[in-house]
């Protein structure tokens, strides 16, 4: 079982281009009895969740987009992208070829330590693929 530092490091490692190449910040974390930890991300336009749910789905990254000083809602499919998801998109082609450039952006970051490091690995690959589309500036 990975602990709530633990997961807190592994995020910081593969998801640091946030804070590196698009300028967020670390807006908050959280745990909720040892069975969910989330890390948000935040600038001006966006938030983004980056969760672990240690007996469910395992790692989700969640966008949400800030509009009005508030933002969207969970189940908001206009505004709010479930990265889960987002290959079902009509962007999947544009995610694809993105995900061949962001790939290599990642090796210096070494070879995962375990099956949780490798999945937030994906995550962050895809993540980074998304931020490189026109996804976020449609609606």
């Amino acid at each position: 079982m990975i602990t709530r530092e633990e997961y807190y490091n592994a995020v910081r490692k593969y998801f640091n281009f946030l804070v590196e190449r698009y300028n967020f910040f670390e807006l908050k974390k959280r745990s909720q009895n040892s069975m969910l930890y989330d890390v948000e991300y935040t600038d001006a336009d966006l938030v983004i969740s980056i969760s672990y749910e240690i007996m469910g789905e395992g790692v989700n990254v969640i966008i949400f987009k800030i509009l009005n000083n508030k933002r969207s809602e969970y189940d908001d499919y206009v505004n709010t992208i479930h990265l889960n998801q987002i290959m079902k998109s009509a962007h999947k082609e544009e995610i694809v070829e993105q995900l061949k450039v962001s790939k290599s952006l990642f090796e210096h970051l070494g070879k995962p330590e375990s099956n949780f490091e490798e999945e937030l690995l994906k995550k962050a690959e895809l993540l980074f693929s998304v931020m490189n589309t026109s996804i976020l500036t449609t609606s």
